[in-house]
């Protein structure tokens, strides 16, 4: 391999979309990837059954249509895109509710089943109505400039109404619970309040404009990304795994998507030790096991509105599965654990093909779980959608301690990069968080601020330091 002005290690889509923005700027680009294919998080493939596309991992992207750096890259033109009407649901072992895209639909079918509709339109109105620039807050560098003010004080108080979850209680019943599935996609305590800032981000996001698939799967994303870099004169060098400083070619910037602990085997005593400390800061973490399903016929869930949905949260109420998240942080399993299920065909009828069709979900277990997932994901399953088992025509499960043999960044099973806490909110205060501090090296993944989520903007932040600070040339896409 020769050198480069860039080396981007991985092809996430944060790495897909530093790579991107680095020959947009003019420069010449190098991205390696340990894998056989490009994607990391968006890789689809036939995996199960052939004829049938699976996404590897995730397959709803409530971030991608809002992420500035997609925005302005241009997703929607160079991918299609497609939200389901019902974004996601919740089912409990008493009750099946659904978050539509339109919000006051949602109210009014909240107030019809326990009357907690009202509430949970009062939380979530404000920040749907002004959608655009609650993301750009989110998203987006500490530094960077609000359109109105009154978006960051409007935050507040709904940051301030959601932190009484567990308090005087403003939302209860089944609009409480919704919220909790969707904060538990964080990971982290329900009482954490940036767990539930992130939930707030998430339920805003299907109201305002839904939780898109990528037509034909997520490798579409990643796929897009590749030509657009190909164009500009980026190239991809895939199956090599940077395991030390002699597997990287020369770079004038070295840009990063891989976990935190890469770089410092890779690098070891070239960081500062202090910096490595708080890189490795232990945390509590948890894992996910996971099973794809290829069924004849849509599931038959006691509700059939969840068969529109295209994720459904398997848990308990709000206090339960607050109380799931926090056994499991400490290395048990939990008698009703967490459960994601992805049904992509609500969304991309393409994904269907002759009465079969996909499904995936994920279990939270404690991190590095050895048990296979499967007997506890059908058990859950069939008893939302009684006779699933019978429709099984094919099946692949993978344990937490295996997950990151398919992708070596979800190290023990851990999906969100070991971030989505306080602490990992905080520091997103320092002037540059995605600039590690040795000679042009740079961190952009999951594991960097903003955190989890197909958006690229870790990629992005990461490329505009970069561009700055060692070329001194503007960000293209600002």
């Amino acid at each position: 391999m020769t050198d480069c002005d860039v080396l981007v290690v991985g092809s996430g889509p944060n790495g897909l979309a530093a790579a991107v923005t680095m020959a947009h700027a003019g420069l010449s680009v190098l991205v390696v990837e340990g894998e056989e294919r490009i994607g990391g998080g968006l890789r689809s493939s036939p995996s199960v059954m052939d004829g049938i596309i699976h996404d590897d991992y995730a397959s709803a992207h409530p971030l991608a249509l809002t992420s500035p750096f997609f925005r302005r890259w241009g997703l929607t033109r160079r991918v299609a895109m497609r939200s389901s009407d019902v974004p996601f649901a919740h089912a409990t072992a008493s009750e099946q509710v659904t978050a539509h895209r339109d919000l006051s639909t949602t109210a009014a079918k909240l107030n019809a089943h326990d009357g907690t509709g009202t509430a949970y339109e009062r939380l979530l109105g404000p920040l749907v109505d002004d959608l655009d620039n609650l993301v750009q807050i989110v998203l987006g560098h500490v530094t960077s400039p609000l359109r109105t003010p009154q978006t960051a004080i409007q935050i507040g108080l709904s940051a301030l109404s959601a932190s009484q979850f567990f308090g005087t209680r403003p939302v209860r019943g089944a609009a409480a619970a919704l919220l909790a599935g969707v904060a538990a996609h964080t990971g982290t305590s329900l009482r954490d309040p940036a767990s539930l800032a992130a939930g707030l981000v998430l339920a805003a996001c299907a109201h305002g404009q839904g939780w898109p698939v990528a037509l034909g799967g997520s490798q579409s994303i990643a796929t897009a990304l590749h030509d657009d870099l190909v164009a500009h004169g980026g190239r991809v060098v895939t199956s090599h795994l940077v395991r030390a400083l002699d597997d990287l070619p020369s770079a004038t910037a070295v840009l990063w998507d891989t976990p935190t602990s890469t770089l410092v085997d890779v690098y070891q005593k070239q960081l500062p030790s202090g910096w490595r400390r708080a890189a490795m800061r232990k945390q509590r973490m948890l894992g996910v096991g996971r099973v794809d399903l290829v069924l004849e016929g849509k599931p038959r869930w006691k509700n059939p509105e969840l068969g529109n949905a295209g994720t459904v949260h398997i848990g308990a109420d709000r206090n339960g599965t607050d109380a799931a998240i926090r056994r499991t942080l400490r290395g048990s399993h939990a008698l009703r654990p967490f459960m994601l299920v992805s049904q992509p065909a609500a969304s991309d009828p393409s994904r269907r093909v002759d009465e079969l069709e996909p499904l995936s979900a994920y279990v939270h277990t404690p991190l590095d779980d050895t048990t296979d997932p499967a007997q506890s994901i059908l058990d859950a399953l069939d008893e939302q959608a009684p006779g699933l088992r019978e429709q099984v025509v094919r099946m692949s499960s993978t344990s937490a301690s295996r997950l990151s043999v398919r992708n070596p960044n979800l190290r023990g099973g851990n999906i969100t990069g070991g971030s989505g806490g306080t602490f990992d909110l905080l520091r997103r205060l320092g002037a540059e968080p995605w600039r590690v501090p040795s000679a042009a090296i740079y961190h952009c993944s999951a594991s960097t601020p903003p955190g989890p989520g197909v958006h690229g903007m870790s990629g992005w932040h990461a490329a505009k330091a970069a561009l700055r600070q060692e070329f001194g040339l503007d960000a293209p896409f600002a």
